[in-house]
Parts: C-alpha cells; structure tokens; sequence
C-alpha cells in the first residue's frame, strides 16, 4: 500500500489507488481518519515542516449521549487527486464529515460523499455491521484491517487480520468463507471459528497454528490441534492431538488423541469407511457414546479408560491394544478382538448372532454367544 504524497509547489495531495480500501466492482473507500493521519505526517516530515498546514482536524464529541463524527477540513488552498489508473472507479469517502469533495480535481474518478448534518460514527453502529463475526474470505478477501474490511460486505482476506479484528471490535467469531488455511502463527485460541457448511468450508490446520479452547463448527476439518476443542457438526480427517468434545461429527481417516486428557466423541459417526482412533499409547481416554459405524482402536498401552457405546456398528481393537483393562464397550453391535486378550463384552447386544472372536495363537477362535443387557 502507497502513502499519500503532496507537491508543495502545487499544492496537490496524491492519493494513490492502494491506499483506498477496495469494496468489489469498481467501488473504494477512502477512510478519511487514516488519510487524516497520512497527511499529519507529510506535515511532520523535513519538507513539510515548513509549509502551511493542509487541514484542521476536530476530533468527535459527544453530545446528549450520542457521538457524532470528526470533521476533517483540507485548507490553504491544498486540493485533492485521486489516482487515475484508465478504468474509471468511485471512492466513498468514510469516517468524518469532511470537505473533501469540494476539493478533488476533476478525473475519472468519482467522488462519493457521506456528510450529514447529523452524521455520528458510534462503535455501536460499525459493531452491528459485522453480525457479531469477523468475515474471512482468503480467496476474495480485501487485506487489511480498516473498516468495512472484515464485515459480510468486505471479507478480510487473512486469518492474522480477522484476530486483531475481532480482538479490538470485541468479537469472538470467524466466519469462514470457502476454504482456509490456519498457518503457523496464526492464533484462534478461544474464538469460535464458523464454516459454510463441510461441503463448502475445508480448513487446515498446521502444526504452528494455536487453536487451543478453539470451537470449530459447520466445516470438514483436519491438522493438528492444540487441545481442549470443541467440534460440532462438522467432517473430520487425518485429526491429531484431539482431546475435548466432538459433537454430531463425521470421522474419516485416523483420529490421534493426545494431551493426556479425555477426548469426549457424542453422537457421532464414522464415513462410509471405518475410522481409525489411535490412543496415543498412554494418557489418554477415550468417551465414545451413542457412535454408529465401524471404529478401530489402536495404540492402547496404558489402563486408561475407554468408554464405548454403539448406536450399531463393529469395535476393533487393534493388536497394538496391549492393555485392555478398563475397556467397557456396550450396546448394538459387534467386536473384533485382536488382542488375545480377554475383553467384556456383556452389554454388547445384537439382533443377530454375535460373536466375540479372540486371537490365540494366529487364529481365530469363533465362541458364539446370547449376550443380553444386564
């Protein structure tokens, strides 16, 4: 983005295409407090020290519990060019009543002015047009932080923006428009981040991203995570470090638990293939309630608990479950026991014959069985 110039000579403030703020089409903002501030600085430099001032600037002031706007006034016969670039555009001026318009030079570029005798600028108003959430759109998205930018209207087009967006507008949710990527650095720790749906959000998490005490919502998901998350309706994949609460959520692929706490699966089900839960050897627990489809647990070496209960589906446990003390599966369905290793199973119910196939030796035993609720 390009500053402001001005030529002393003429008297001609520059104001480069970059530094408007670009709205879709061909419409810009110009927001004349960051221009305000721009020129405050072309007066404060070697050259302009000794020139005339090219403004007065009266601050907002609040009046029967209402704040109206600042009034930016260009003076001493300075005026105003927009840049012309060959497509003619329009530029909204925002921010301040102002008499910027009186003082543009002719162009291809339209002015648009926004003075009102009784303009007021409240964090109020500018806090209603965002719809409590930060809009991010890394495809389409605007850069930058300086209002609109950030509303349904103009998305921001970076994950660092929509942070301090949200931090300073007193929001906690990020909508998330098309796809995303959260890159190392990138920190939503405790805010709401809100896809589409999982058809049209797919976001990524890298290692480097924070997302602790994150809550992902209406997205397909997969990364690494920073534990204690909330995931709500959403489609999973490939998901490391997971602990805290999945709710009503698709599992594909393998989901690794980590962080020495309890990952907490409710109401959930695996794709149309069986999805892959890895313990993490020791450390974790796993609460897996009211599951439908097929699961395969891996990598148990420790007593923690693990808590199952089908909806209808097939359990596996892996070989690589050395230990499977405090294992309680119950429910409709079935299980694959590959431990060799002796699991209870008398909660576990089907309509149709069940068996509980225990490895011995590299066979399979098949021991048929009635097994009714307790």
């Amino acid at each position: 983005m390009a500053d402001p110039t001005v030529d002393l000579g003429t008297k001609i403030i520059f104001v480069p295409q970059s530094f408007l703020t670009y709205t879709g089409g061909t419409n810009y903002t110009l927001d004349t407090i960051a221009f305000k501030i721009a020129l405050r600085d072309l007066e404060d430099n070697d050259i302009g020290i000794t020139a005339l001032p090219m403004l007065n600037y009266n601050t907002a002031v609040t009046l029967g519990g209402i704040q109206y706007a600042p009034i930016v006034e260009i003076i001493n016969g300075y005026t105003i060019t927009f840049e012309s670039t060959g497509t003619p555009y329009a530029v909204t001026l925002v921010g301040s009543n102002n008499n910027i318009l009186d003082v543009t030079n002719l162009t291809d570029v339209a002015i648009r002015s926004s003075n009102s005798a009784g303009l007021v600028q409240t964090v109020e108003i500018q806090h209603s047009s965002f719809n409590n959430e930060i809009t991010v759109d890394e495809l389409n998205g605007t850069p930058g932080t300086l209002y609109p930018i950030g509303t349904t209207r103009v998305p921001t087009k970076y994950i660092v923006d929509a942070v301090l967006l949200a931090s300073t507008r007193g929001i906690n949710t990020l909508k998330i428009l098309g796809d995303a990527t959260l890159s190392n650095g990138d920190n939503v720790s405790e805010l709401l981040v809100l896809g589409s749906n999982a058809a049209r959000t797919y976001i990524d998490i890298e290692t480097g991203a924070n997302t602790y005490n994150t809550e992902f919502r209406e997205a397909t998901i997969t990364g690494f995570l920073d534990g204690n998350t909330i995931i709500r309706n959403c489609y999973v994949f490939d998901l490391e470090y997971v602990n805290g609460f999945l709710f009503s959520t698709e599992l594909a692929g393998y989901i690794n638990l980590g962080g020495n706490s309890t990952a907490h699966i409710m109401d959930c089900f695996a794709d149309i293939n069986s999805v892959t839960i890895d313990m993490g050897g020791t450390g974790q627990s796993l609460n897996l309630l009211n599951f439908s489809g097929d699961v395969i647990i891996t990598n148990k070496t420790g007593n923690d608990k693990i808590e199952i209960h089908l909806n209808s589906g097939e359990i596996t446990l892996d070989p690589t479950v050395t230990n499977v003390s405090n294992i309680h599966i119950a429910g409709i369905g079935s299980l694959v026991n590959l431990t060799g290793l002796e699991v209870d199973t008398n909660e576990l119910i089907s309509n149709s014959n069940i068996s509980n196939r225990v490895w011995s030796n590299g066979k399979a035993l098949t021991i048929p069985k009635y097994i009714g609720l307790k």
